[in-house]
């Protein structure tokens, strides 16, 4: 059980006062210089212990709250892609454990999972180089750059914002070497992929 700020000071004012010399010179009244002067000590020893203490909340991110804005900044929070970024508390703790706990990936499902996470369903679809032995008849033709291109299908009832906010998140951990390409067509490319036998040979060289 953690003691008040009060009775921690007054437990170093006794400790200080117990560390006296004996003697007559060292007076125990309560309205001594002596005694006022253990008390302003106390109490200052008793502020130190308790921002001590402190510090335990502050060096974790699920407790922060003096050092939350250091947090932040360490993790790149707002970010560009959060035009109105809240200013609770306890939502800016929520958005610093949401990206410290984020693992990364270069794969379709961790986009598609990311996409989710924001509250958009997406479809992403790899433009994959024709290449003799692998690709066959009906394939699309796509030079080598076009491997290192590949779209993100979202519904086009998406407003503007939203559509920033996807755009934004995708591009912020896309890999470098890529170019990803946004079409607000979700219903149409679903519909047009089950009719034609669904989608391309998935593409290696991209997400690996």
């Amino acid at each position: 059980m953690s003691l008040s700020p009060e009775s921690t000071n007054e437990a170093y004012r006794r400790s200080l006062i117990q560390q006296l010399p004996r003697g007559v010179a060292w007076t125990g009244e309560r309205d001594s210089v002596l005694w006022k002067l253990l008390l302003a000590f106390g109490t200052e020893l008793g502020n130190l212990d308790a921002r001590t203490k402190d510090i335990l909340d502050e060096i974790d991110a699920r407790t922060t709250e003096e050092l939350l804005e250091e947090w932040e900044d360490l993790v790149g929070l707002p970010g560009a892609c959060v035009s109105n970024p809240s200013t609770d508390i306890e939502d800016r703790r929520a958005a610093l454990l949401t990206r410290l706990k984020e693992k990364g990936g270069h794969s379709i499902p961790f986009f598609v999972e990311l996409a989710l996470s924001l509250g958009f369903q997406v479809e992403i679809e790899e433009f994959c180089a024709f290449r003799a032995g692998k690709s066959g008849a009906g394939d699309p033709v796509y030079d080598e750059d076009g491997q290192f291109v590949w779209k993100v299908h979202a519904s086009n009832n998406l407003t503007a914002d939203q559509r920033e906010l996807l755009e934004c998140s995708i591009e912020r951990v896309s890999p470098a070497y890529t170019l990803v390409l946004f079409e607000y067509d979700l219903d149409t490319y679903v519909r047009e992929a089950v009719e034609v036998g669904l989608r391309a040979p998935a593409c290696t060289l991209v997400f690996s």
